[in-house]
């Protein structure tokens, strides 16, 4: 074969007037090292380096992939933060950096104790502790969709990993919690990176047993309710299997994307074979009495290493807390509360179909257009379908997907997750919601991974069913469809209207209620700045405790109580809050007092709640003031002919003033 030289053929690329692409580039790259000389033993030098040319480029095209992604989240996020604490969570991490009491909630329990960690790091880079949280989820949403690219790749293909990150990350959900330093905005990374190292460790990869345990027991001390969700799979991804017969050669990825040999390559069918995660190891080499000894020694450590992990942040919590006897009191008392409201236990099966609407609800606001494929799937107007043939007219090739070659047949095999591992990924969370509690939609943030994971093979499978359709049926003169085209078309509708239902949506979960809030707590400020701290009193109902909350923490000047009426009569106050200091919590929630002895006689009262503004007897309606969030602040005054009062008195299941002497 007549090679030419290496040098002319740098030097023709280096004379060429056209733009290098990537293609040009590999192309011209291995034309190089196919013309090194033959090495002493008469092998061609070309031969074997071309793979690393392959395979360097290959890594560069995925890293420059992986920043790409990066950087989209990063600047669709930066324009649209919320400029204020947007609910009450967001005060009680606020407060945790000043003063961590687990009894006051602050943080409330179970504590949230590396979350708090990082809000401490990231305020030191960010003055304001609302952009500090922030911060992190738009680092969340980076970290989550670079995951979800791998995790897509890892279990279908690059195509399915590319579309896959760009869903989570515009899933108007997401977005939303992320632009307002929720924790349900970290969380779903969190679930994306244990999701990935428990797939690897499935499929034999031993060094991922052991960095999903120290994740896992990470991800537990950013929200330990995700810890006790995901344990079922991580277990279920290390325990020792018995190798069964058929084992083919295959290739396991590694952390730095490259590929590395399996151990099932080199074995057969046989007795004493055993596995972690698919690794196979004769009897042999284990020794005599060890019969899978190695596997379930890799289990142990593993389950060890998890468990240090957890202490590593339980211990420090617990001393933060006061001790355990606090800890597990506040926490008991919490859930109690938390279960008295929607768990079978307390409430009976009654409320099961008020719990399936709201798990319903929180998925179709994370999935919102993407929700269409799934109910279609549900109907059985598709079907699911794991692999194509490439030449089948009703099945073109699939994205990422192998063609026909020379008129061949080739089938790829898109094989996913697996049944048990999407089973366990979803169940232990959906069970816990269904069953005893789920206190917002963004408690369902932790299911909506898998979920969108599976929505650009949902659109493959819808568009590969109806390219069939079109083949038999011919409708308007068409022969064909192109399943490729069809599915990135199916993708980027739903993309879009994920963007238009954050951007232009006038619901709570989107930029319109960012901005809400956001002119609320503004409008908020100004009046109450607008009042003497030494005249002035506000008052808020316990039904509305996120005002209360928020007053707190941005009002610490002002004397601030929380009235309990809702039953229609205002039968005492509970909580109040002055200069950060509360006896707000959940253990020992004080009776209803009758009387607000003022250390000073105050001229306004400011009511933050419509309900309870209309208990308000004997006072004098001075202004008010309609808010965005269809908020109003009310403004009362002693009657006429008072300057002041000295007191507010409850006696009567009414609000009143009490005169001064």
């Amino acid at each position: 074969m007549l090679r030419r030289e290496p040098a002319a053929i740098i030097g023709s690329v280096m004379d060429s007037n056209a733009p290098i692409s990537p293609d040009r580039l590999s192309a011209n790259l291995r034309a190089v090292v196919e013309a090194l000389p033959d090495n002493a033993s008469g092998t061609p030098n070309g031969r074997q380096w071309t793979h690393v040319v392959d395979d360097s480029l290959r890594r560069t095209n995925t890293a420059v992939l992986l920043a790409g992604l990066a950087v989209v989240m990063l600047a669709s996020r930066l324009p649209f933060i919320s400029q204020t604490l947007y609910y009450w969570d967001s005060v009680h991490f606020a407060l945790a950096l000043e003063n961590f009491d687990i009894a006051r909630h602050q943080p409330h329990p179970p504590g949230y104790i590396l979350f708090v960690a990082l809000g401490y790091v990231a305020n030191r880079l960010f003055a304001d502790v609302n952009h500090a949280y922030i911060a992190i989820g738009i680092g969340a949403a980076m970290l989550g969709a670079v995951a979800m690219y791998r995790l897509g790749v890892e279990a279908f293909d690059r195509e399915t990993g590319l579309a896959a990150a760009l869903l989570l990350g515009f899933s108007p959900m997401l977005w939303f919690y992320s632009e307002i330093g929720a924790l349900y905005g970290v969380e779903p990374a969190l679930v994306i990176v244990v999701l990935l190292l428990c797939l690897r460790a499935r499929k034999g990869q031993v060094s991922a047993v052991y960095a999903g345990a120290l994740a896992l027991g990470l991800v537990g001390g950013i929200r330990q309710t995700t810890l006790v969700f995901l344990f079922p799979l991580w277990l279920y991804a290390v325990w020792p299997r018995r190798v069964g017969a058929g084992l083919s050669p295959s290739l396991s990825p590694t952390w730095g994307g490259e590929t590395e040999p399996s151990l099932n390559a080199s074995l057969t069918r046989g007795r004493g074979q055993w596995s972690v995660a698919r690794i196979a190891i004769p009897l042999s080499r284990l020794g005599k009495g060890g019969r899978g000894a190695r596997h379930f020694r890799h289990l142990f450590l593993s389950l060890m290493l998890l468990g240090f992990t957890v202490l590593a942040w339980l211990i420090p919590l617990l001393v933060l807390a006061g001790g355990p006897e606090i800890y597990f009191r506040e926490l008991a008392a919490l859930n109690r509360l938390d279960a008295m409201q929607t768990s079978i236990v307390y409430c009976g099966i009654g409320v099961l179909p008020k719990n399936i609407l709201y798990v319903v609800a929180g998925l179709l606001n994370g999935l919102q257009a993407g929700a269409i494929l799934y109910v279609l799937w549900l109907l059985r107007l598709f079907p699911y379908r794991s692999s194509v043939a490439s030449d089948s007219p009703a099945e073109p090739s699939l994205p990422g997907g192998s063609s026909a070659v020379g008129g061949s047949t080739q089938t790829r095999q898109h094989q996913g997750l697996g049944g048990w591992f999407v089973a366990l990924s979803l169940l232990p969370a959906t069970c816990f919601f269904v069953f005893d509690h789920l206190g917002q939609l963004g408690y369902t943030a932790i299911l909506l991974p898998v979920l969108i994971l599976y929505l650009p093979p949902l659109a493959r499978s819808f568009v590969a069913d109806l390219a069939g359709r079109v083949a038999r049926q011919k409708p308007f003169g068409l022969d064909r469809l192109d399943v490729r085209r069809g599915t990135t078309v199916v993708i980027g509708l739903v993309l879009a209207l994920y963007v238009v239902g954050f951007l232009a949506a006038h619901f709570p979960i989107s930029r319109w209620g960012i901005e809400e809030k956001n002119e609320r707590w503004a409008e908020v400020d100004r009046v109450v700045q607008s009042m003497q701290p030494e005249d002035t009193v506000l008052l808020t109902d316990l039904e509305d405790l996120d005002s209360f909350r928020h007053l707190f923490y941005y009002c610490p000047d002002y004397h601030i109580y929380v009235v309990d009426a809702g039953t229609g009569r205002a039968v005492g106050w509970r909580f109040e809050g002055y200069h950060r200091v509360s006896n707000y919590g959940f253990s020992d929630i004080p009776k209803p007092r009758q009387r607000i002895e003022l250390e000073a006689a105050i001229a306004n009262v400011l009511v933050f709640d419509e309900d309870l503004a209309q208990l308000a007897a004997g006072w004098r309606e001075v202004k008010r003031w309609d808010l965005p969030e269809q908020r109003t602040i009310y403004q009362l005054a002693p009657p006429e002919g008072v300057d002041r009062v000295v007191a507010i008195g409850f006696d009567r299941g009414l609000m009143e003033p009490v005169l001064e002497d």
